[in-house]
Formats: C-alpha cells, structure tokens, sequence
C-alpha cells in the first residue's frame, strides 16, 4: 500500500497521462510507466511527485540505489514529503549506506543571510572610514562588533551556498570501486555500495572525484555509476 501510494498521488499531478500510468503499474509494466515519467520530468525536472514515484518504480524494478536518488530528489523540492523521506530511511537500513542529515532536512534560505552579511559589509566599511578621517575610541569598539558580525554571516552564507550547489552531491547507482586517478587500469582506494552518498570536488573526462559519507575515503569514480543531486532554492 505504501508503494501504491506514489502513483496515487501523481495523479493529480499528470492529468494528461494519469490514466496511462495508473494502468501500467497495475499491470506490473514497470519500465513503460517509467518512461512516462521521465517524459514528463524532462518538463518539470524539479517535481517532487516525479522523482517520487520514479523511485516508487526503480525499487519495483530492484533498482535500490537510483530509487534513493529519487527519494532525495523530491525532498530537496519537498522537504516535508514524509513518504519519501520515509523511503528514505527504510532503503538506507536495508543498504547498510548512510544519508547526511543535510539532504533529508529543510536548507536554510540563503537570501536573508546574504543581505545581512551585505548590510554589515557595508556597515563595516563606513565604520573604517569614518574612522579614519576621524579618529575615536567609540568608533574603534564600534569596529569590533562590526567586524565579528561580518565575518559571522560571511560564513553562514558561504556554508547556505555551498550546501545548495548544483552537483555538489551524488548517489552511486551501482556498487562501485574508488580508483587513485581516473582510469580504471589504476589502483582501487576503496568501495563504494549502491545507495551511497558521495560528495563531489572535481571532474575528469568521463571520471568525478568523490568522497564517500560512509568511510571518508576518496578517490575517482567512473560517471555512469553516480547520479547528481540537485539541490533547488525556490
């Protein structure tokens, strides 16, 4: 019933096709009503019922690890979608894979940061300036506050901006190996299972270099085993 649920809630979404897709996972033709999602994902690539229901139909199908891709994929659009996030937690128990809190959890709005860090900035600079056509110790202790302010927001806008990056995150979609470079000829530094959440910091042609969540190592894996996560700021 859980499962059924997915579809069910997509038709209010797909009122063109609905019909067509509520018949095909009845019949158990698992990959044709797959293809009639992703049709209609490549029109709303953010559509938290889409990615929900195509991992709905990527488990039907075994396919564990790019049905968790999908999971995470509704909640960075639909962070309060408990059906997903309940997947979530069973397919990470049953694949022995860990998930960073940070991708099941709302994301700070970074907008309002980025004014306040922008408002001191400037705020800032007066002080300096003021200060310096017109020494004072008022001005000087008004600099301290001012400073460690700044540098506060600073950085809480620079960790809301790195965290909603486009593809600073993936999900292997297969088990895979770690390799010291990327080529496959070259040593194996580890695995990584299917499910797994992999940070991304570098690319090569056909190669993405990563760091696992579950044992910290990194290393280059080979890009048709990983799928992106793309985290949207509404």
């Amino acid at each position: 019933m859980k499962r059924l649920l997915g579809i069910l809630l997509l038709l209010a979404a797909l009122p063109l096709c609905a019909d067509d897709l509520f018949e095909l996972y009845a019949k158990k033709d698992h990959r044709a009503a797959q293809a009639l999602v992703e049709k209609e994902l490549a029109q709303r690539p953010f559509d938290p019922l889409l990615h929900y229901n195509l991992g709905v139909i990527a488990e039907k199908q075994g396919q564990k690890g790019d049905a968790l891709h999908h999971y995470l994929q509704a909640l960075q659009a639909a962070p309060d979608l408990k059906e997903a996030r309940n997947n979530i937690d069973l397919l990470a128990a049953e694949l022995h894979v860990t998930v960073p809190k940070r991708l099941t959890e709302k994301s700070g709005d970074i907008a309002p940061v980025m004014i306040l860090f922008f408002v001191f900035l400037y705020l800032l600079i007066g002080a300096l300036l003021l200060y310096m056509l017109r020494p004072g110790w008022k001005l000087r202790l008004l600099l301290v506050p001012l400073f460690m302010l700044t540098v506060l927001f600073a950085v809480l806008f620079f960790t809301r901006y790195r965290d909603t990056g486009a593809q600073l995150y993936a999900v292997a979609v297969t088990a895979a190996e770690l390799k010291s470079g990327p080529d496959t000829a070259l040593t194996a530094v580890g695995k990584v299972r299917e499910g797994e959440v992999l940070e991304i910091s570098g690319a090569s042609v056909g190669w993405l270099k990563a760091k696992s969540f579950q044992d910290n190592i990194e290393g280059w894996i080979h890009a048709p085993q990983i799928r992106h996560l793309t985290r949207r700021i509404e």
